[in-house]
């Protein structure tokens, strides 16, 4: 039962890891796509509505 719980546990951090670390590539591709400047707000909006 330990084994188990150990698993699902890691499983868990696993999965909270991906969540934070796609949207912060997510925002880093958009701001290397704009040269590292800050990205206008119409296409933000528009990154954020398309974030998965």
């Amino acid at each position: 039962m330990k084994k188990v719980l150990n698993f699902f546990r890691l499983r868990l951090i696993t999965i909270l890891v991906d969540l934070f670390a796609i949207p912060i590539a997510w925002y880093g591709a958009y701001w290397l796509r704009f040269n590292a400047r800050s990205i206008p707000q119409g296409d933000f909006l528009q990154a954020l509505y398309i974030l998965p």
